[in-house]
């Protein structure tokens, strides 16, 4: 294969060294002869391996007294016994594919078959109701087997490129094997093995290139849902399963097509003019189509900023801030901001429509859609936030959180995820300018293993609350603005739902120092939803003032609901494949949220003339403080000071508290010796059925039916710049979980970490670290199951961990 053939290949994922070349100022003698436009017509054949998730959700249920139940070997779980749980079988798979085109003008349809061995599996050991009712651990094993489909495809063709949607039917087959392992042998089998094959559908999209020929390569993504299968065991009596499997994949694949030809020519240049005179020739994007293809502008616009610390300034810009205003403190990069970090706003004299200069906008400036996005002052832009750790922690078999927990954003420890992958479509109002009323809006919706860091009750809330996902979605960000530049320096105006309003670190991962966070922030507040008021008083001074529904809660939670009394030791499925042992309650009458209630914010922020200082006070969310979803109180502030340019460092501390939180010591567990308090069931929680409720108090003695849940936190990023591309963050922190309410354990904590963001570009980034975590009073890492937990000061098996981690930021 020749070295152009390799370049051509690698397009989609790699970004060589830049060349530059200068075009004549002009042509003269003959016009080159017209060149010609690829066609996609014809049959193809061709091959492709990839990468898949498949995701097996599993119910079990036993409906027939006996074995699992009532009389059998656990007999307190009463039949019926319900079990869920997911499996993800995952690796490489390879394969086949044959199709046709018919291409229109631009216009590319068609259909194609493809055949796939799939090398997906999965092995391990189970410890959840079902194994109790066992008797002990079971071992689950998942082997897939074979992948068919037959589609359709649309695409949009430019010359060599082609942008196409597929969709049709799937085929898939896959092995579940139940390894029954502590089974007394109430039939002669010990293990269920169950060959499923399914039909389902299947939907996606891909870019392909036509690279040499009538040879070209193509990069897919695929989702297929196989639908459910019910199968009965042969080793327990009135055992059934559910299985239902879907599946997310991405492939690269080699095509040759039998009638590639070159056909319909197009208008060549005119003599004495020049495609770009004086302007650099990038080899990778040209190969693409350059300036002509949309893929060709997309790489191009990395390569164009490849090694920089930023892309090329528009001597044509309007002012992007008050002169007269203090100046950006730091740059970006190699800085998270360019602003120190503040909540609820976007920056009185400081902020323009159409900053955002990203790749895919760039490459979509010259069609239609990108004329009207940037007519309209819209844009659209993301990042995709993959990353790994290695941990001297592991998690325990059975545990309903990783061994990393209670350590921030990377709970389950030597794993590979995918963290966060982010679309940004908002409308930014200039706020330079004094002389007109201006709006925006952002939209922010998001998909990743960080999702469980932003869950607000009752927005997509029960992927976290109901099934403990490990991965799943959510819209932090999805408020308008209004910008009123005739009170004082101007006031912005912000209603909906968007990240609270003080902290220096967030949720989306471009906004801060390092890959991990800090527990300061993981057991912060996450989404304030309402209405905040931002006045910027003098250039120095802000103040904030804002109304909201609670911390991290909806309207709608505040509906009343009613809970019947629940004796204690007994299995309650409060919807179908749930399955729950909660302790005995009396029963609850209320709403579902009783935190959600009218909230006040107030915030107060001074930066110095030259930005070298600035102090943000709030105290957020404040109301009567009764035990809710996340109904935090919380009270503290951020300080940033500049010692130089390639210096600074940034402070949080705060308090939090909310009051009247259920006595953990007071409830009753059939593992913990029956009552330890006469008090125990006496305070109803709403909560009881939740997968990841909010955890209860530890409180001073088991003589309280409730107490006041407090906790209080600080932090410092002491940053140091040593290139335009480069800098290291040290992270120091000590956060006290005084009553457990936030971590599960009474104790308090150390947090050191060290870090180094790398920046290739403006756009693509790298953050390895090394952060060590201490519990203090008690062990908190390593959790045990929930059931198996004798009490809340011995959840955990260890009080030291170490993680080494790194993630990318690939923004486009």
């Amino acid at each position: 294969m020749s070295g152009s053939t390799v370049s051509s290949l690698l397009a989609l994922v790699a970004l060589p060294a830049v060349a530059f070349a200068a075009d004549p100022l002009s042509q003269k003698g003959p016009p080159a002869a017209p060149p010609l436009i690829y066609s996609w017509n014809g049959v193809y054949l061709g091959s492709q391996f990839g990468y898949s998730f498949n995701e097996v959700s599993e119910q079990a249920t036993d409906m027939t007294p006996g074995y699992l139940g009532a009389s059998g070997v656990f007999p307190s779980l009463a039949n019926p016994v319900f079990d869920a749980q997911s499996y993800l079988s995952k690796g490489l798979f390879t394969g086949v594919h044959v199709g046709y085109n018919k291409q229109y003008g631009s216009l590319v349809v068609g259909t194609e078959v493809d055949v796939d061995f799939a090398g997906m599996h999965r092995a391990g050991t189970q410890f959840n109701m079902l194994a109790l009712g066992l008797g002990g651990p079971y071992g689950v094993n998942i082997q897939d087997n074979f992948r068919l489909s037959l589609r359709g495809r649309v695409g949009y063709a430019q010359d060599r490129s082609l942008y196409y949607l597929t969709g049709g039917l799937t085929n898939g087959g896959y092995t579940v094997q139940q390894n029954y392992w502590p089974l007394s042998a109430p039939t002669a089998l010990t293990r269920d093995i169950f060959n499923i094959e399914r039909f389902g559908w299947t939907l996606g999209g891909g870019v392909e290139y036509a690279f040499a020929g009538p040879w070209s390569a193509r990069l897919e993504y695929r989702h297929s849902d196989f639908g459910a299968a019910v199968l009965t065991s042969t080793a327990i009596p009135g055992l059934t399963f559910r299985e239902r499997a879907a599946e997310n994949s991405v492939s690269l694949g080699l095509t040759y097509h039998t009638e590639a030809a070159r056909a319909e020519t197009v208008a060549a240049p005119q003599p004495g003019t020049s495609a770009g005179a004086n302007k650099p020739v990038f080899p990778l994007s040209s190969s693409l189509g350059g300036e002509s293809s949309f893929m060709g502008r997309l790489v191009g616009a990395y390569e164009e900023e490849w090694g920089l610390a930023s892309g090329p300034s528009d001597p044509n810009a309007p002012p992007s801030r008050r002169p007269e205003f203090p100046p950006a403190p730091v740059t970006q990069p190699p800085y998270p901001f360019t602003e120190w970090a503040f909540g609820g706003a976007n920056a009185v004299g400081a902020t323009v429509p159409n900053s955002v200069d990203s790749p895919l906008m760039k490459a979509l400036s010259p069609t239609p859609a990108g004329k009207f996005l940037e007519e309209n002052h819209v844009q659209i832009y993301g990042w995709i936030n993959p990353g790994f750790n290695l941990s001297t922690a592991r998690t325990q078999p059975g545990a309903l959180l990783g061994g990393n927990w209670p350590a921030g954003y990377y709970i389950y420890p030597n794993q590979i995820q995918l963290d966060q992958v982010v679309a940004v479509v908002e409308r930014l109002p200039d706020t330079v300018q004094k002389d007109h009323f201006d709006w925006g809006f952002r939209i922010t919706p998001i998909y990743g293993e960080a999702y469980r860091y932003i869950t607000s009750f009752g927005f997509f809330s029960k992927q976290l609350t109901k099934w403990n996902l490990f991965a799943g979605y959510d819209m932090p960000m999805i408020y308008g603005e209004l910008y009123l530049p005739w009170l004082a320096e101007g006031v912005v105006i912000r209603a909906g739902r968007f990240i609270t309003l003080p902290d220096i670190e967030a949720q989306l991962a471009p906004n801060n120092y390092m890959y991990s966070h800090s527990m300061t922030y993981a057991f912060d507040g996450f989404t304030n939803t309402g209405v905040t008021g931002s006045l910027q008083a003098t250039k120095n001074l802000m103040a904030q003032v804002g109304i909201f529904a609670g911390m991290d809660s909806s309207l709608w939670k505040s509906r009343r609901t009613m809970i019947p009394a629940i004796p204690g030791g007994q299995l309650y499925t409060p919807a179908p494949g749930v399955f729950a042992m909660p302790s005995a309650q009396a029963p609850y009458l209320g709403p579902e949220d009783p935190g959600i209630r009218p909230s006040l914010s107030g915030c107060l922020r001074y930066q110095t003339d030259d930005a070298a200082e600035n102090l943000y006070l709030c105290a957020n969310t404040i109301n009567n403080g009764t035990y809710g979803y996340n109904n935090l109180q919380w009270y503290g502030g951020t300080f940033f000071h500049k010692f130089d340019d390639n210096w600074h460092i940034a402070i949080e501390a705060w308090h939090e508290h909310e009051n009247n939180v259920p006595n953990a010591t007071t409830l009753w567990s059939p593992f913990s010796g029956g009552a330890t308090s006469p008090f125990f069931g006496s305070v109803p929680s709403p909560f009881v059925y939740l997968t990841m409720g909010p955890s209860l108090a530890n409180c001073p003695n088991n003589y309280h039916a409730t107490c006041t849940a407090r906790e209080w936190s600080t932090v410092a990023y002491l940053n140091y710049k040593f290139s335009p591309l480069d800098n290291v963050s040290w992270r120091a922190e000590y956060f006290n979980d005084i009553n457990g309410q936030r971590t599960g354990v009474k104790t308090a904590y150390f947090n050191y970490a060290m870090g180094w963001q790398h920046w290739f570009s403006p756009t693509v980034e790298i953050r390895p670290e090394i952060a060590f975590y201490n519990s203090l009073k008690a062990p908190a890492f390593e959790s045990y199951p929930p059931l198996l937990q004798s009490s809340w000061s011995a959840i955990g098996a260890k009080s030291h961990i170490a993680v080494f981690s790194a993630d990318l930021l690939w923004h486009f």
